[in-house]
């Protein structure tokens, strides 16, 4: 079915094809392509925007942009196994990689840099960014809400719908107080809103896997158009940091990578006070938890039930953790102890300044 789509729409006759989590890489005449499904309809105007981010960081000197072909008929847009997709060409362009640090810090740094002249026309992703992050926090926040008041009123009760009463009302802690951080922002740095520094070409979720490694050779490498989102710059500092936080992976090995990443980042692009606070908001505000209680008690699909239900334990069981990780950005990003004016008391009380460092 897949080998007959790509010939009808491509002319590409397949020699091979892998499966990397949702994406296809598929082999074809000595060339590498990646087929890119998306979960729901293409926004054209979203996507049209993302091929002129493309282009601006092509012109910007950025390396490893996969580039998308064109089926038959000239749209970019095709159904593949019911899904509409994009084929984008990965170009064999190591010897084009420059001899500089590797790093995921650096890298990412060095192209927000290129993509902060970058001007949106999608009327979406015009003015302020991080406004609109409250106002999806709100509304995530009320929707939870919700479940929260029809499930105290269920008389029965699965141990995942006890886990969520009992969870709930330390996270809408965490949530109140990263919407009442950008709350502050506005009335104390009116300027900023009007300045739109930071601004960038930015993820819609970034980590280790959204730029694409092939090979053991070349990790964190690929970049793919649809994934990218006009934003302030810290969105994917925070997911990036997010990641790392809800790893399996001993404490201490996440705090120490933290570090390096955001030690690596900053030697490139120096973060501003606003940036680290709008970084510390983005971090407190508990995005992985609304993702996994939005995707178990949304899911059609029994098979994934168990699955959704363990990731909801496990984040809600790392709770402690998580708050330790950002009692620790948050002394790295003000090691005189400045974020006990930023941060709510609370979320501090673990944090010592004089020994918990990153």
């Amino acid at each position: 079915m897949l080998e007959r789509q790509l010939y009808d729409y491509y002319r590409l006759d397949s020699d091979n094809i892998m499966y990397i989590n949702d994406d296809i890489v598929v082999s074809a005449k000595g060339k590498l392509y990646l087929i890119r499904p998306s979960r729901s309809m293409i926004n054209k105007k979203k996507f049209a925007e993302q091929l002129r981010m493309l282009e601006h960081l092509t012109v910007r000197g950025e390396f490893h942009l996969l580039i998308p072909v064109k089926a038959e008929g000239g749209n970019y847009v095709s159904l593949i196994d019911g899904q509409e997709s994009v084929l984008f060409e990965i170009a064999n362009d190591f010897s084009a990689t420059p001899s500089v640090d590797t790093s995921i810090g650096r890298k990412l740094a060095q192209f927000h840099i290129r993509g902060e002249d970058y001007e949106p026309s999608f009327s979406s992703w015009q003015g302020v960014a991080w406004l609109a992050w409250q106002n999806r926090w709100i509304k995530r926040l009320e929707q939870l809400e919700g479940w929260f008041v029809k499930k105290q009123t269920d008389i029965h009760k699965t141990p995942a719908d006890e886990l969520f009463l009992l969870s709930f009302p330390y996270f809408l802690g965490m949530s109140e107080n990263a919407i009442q951080m950008l709350t502050d922002m506005q009335l104390s740095h009116a300027f900023i809103i009007r300045e739109g520094k930071g601004h960038t070409i930015c993820h819609q979720r970034f980590e280790e896997n959204t730029w694409l490694t092939l090979d053991s050779h070349h990790i964190s490498l690929y970049k793919v158009p649809t994934d990218f989102i006009y934003d302030h710059l810290t969105r994917d500092i925070a997911e990036y940091i997010r990641y790392i936080a809800t790893t399996s992976a001993p404490l201490f090995e996440k705090k120490k990578r933290i570090h390096l990443f955001l030690t690596r980042y900053s030697h490139v692009r120096v973060l501003e006070t606003v940036d680290k606070t709008l970084l510390l908001a983005r971090l407190c505000f508990p995005i992985h938890y609304y993702d996994a209680i939005e995707a178990f008690y949304q899911t059609i699909d029994s098979r994934k039930l168990n699955y959704l239900e363990e990731d909801m334990y496990r984040i809600i069981n790392e709770a402690d953790d998580y708050e330790a990780i950002l009692n620790s950005v948050a002394a790295y990003c003000f090691p005189e102890g400045r974020s006990r004016e930023i941060m709510p008391e609370w979320l501090l009380k673990k944090s010592s300044y004089a020994s918990d460092h990153l």
